[in-house]
């Protein structure tokens, strides 16, 4: 027996035949003689009705199965942030939400800890009830915080992230200054006076015998710095 879509009863799956529930849709019949029980298909009637109750669904989330509440697991999984407790929103205003087909469970779900933050601020101003005014925006559109200072869990996240790199990064330029400091000075106090003549010919550095302590070390710096330093760091890097 086919139904109507052109699909046969035993090729569509069960979960799609039989809505929220694990009965298998099959009837064990006996034969006249008793002795060889077979099974049944359902009417054409009940699987279209079945067919059309999940399938459209699935569809548009992707093909993700619905569960006992008739919602994708993702929808199942939003966060209520509190908000069943304190005005009752609950399953069925979330379904209603995701009937109307214009959120993702995602967003559905920064609106609600939106509302929440806001509704724990107590700068919500509405003459409806709480839920009247929350659903109010969430079947049209989507929640928007008014608290200049709120911040979702996720950005919250990715703010303590980016400020982690950011104090890695900081941690790690100092750490890089330090070494090449040290690794000058090891440098410098091993070198022969004619290792810093010859630098210093390198350089074209002229009258050295004028200079001072502090400016011929100004030089050995500048080289170290340009020749020594990122044969050095190179090799770090690759241990």
């Amino acid at each position: 027996m086919s139904s109507g879509t052109g699909l046969k009863y035993r090729d569509i799956p069960r979960s799609q035949l039989y809505y929220g529930q694990t009965k298998d849709m099959t009837t064990e019949i006996t034969d006249k003689g008793g002795a060889h029980p077979r099974t049944a298909p359902p009417s054409s009637s009940t699987i279209n009705n079945n067919i059309n109750r999940t399938t459209t669904r699935e569809e548009e989330e992707g093909g993700g199965q619905s569960n006992l509440f008739g919602l994708p697991r993702e929808w199942e999984q939003i966060n209520f942030f509190g908000l069943n407790e304190k005005i009752r929103f609950g399953i069925q205003q979330l379904k209603n939400i995701y009937n109307k087909n214009h959120l993702t469970a995602s967003q559905c779900e920064s609106a609600l800890e939106a509302f929440a933050n806001d509704l724990d601020k107590n700068i919500i101003k509405s003459t409806k009830s709480p839920l009247s005014f929350l659903m109010g925006i969430m079947l049209k559109g989507e929640y928007n915080s008014i608290d200049p200072t709120f911040k979702t869990e996720e950005e919250t996240v990715f703010e303590q992230q980016m400020k982690a790199k950011i104090a890695k990064a900081n941690r790690m330029r100092e750490l890089k200054l330090h070494a090449q400091e040290a690794s000058c000075d090891l440098w410098i106090d091993e070198l022969a006076k004619e290792d810093k003549d010859q630098i210093f010919a390198k350089l074209k550095v002229y009258r050295v015998d004028k200079m001072s302590d502090r400016e011929k070390e100004v030089h050995l710096k500048q080289y170290h710095s340009d020749e020594i330093w990122p044969n050095e760091l190179a090799k770090m890097k690759k241990m």
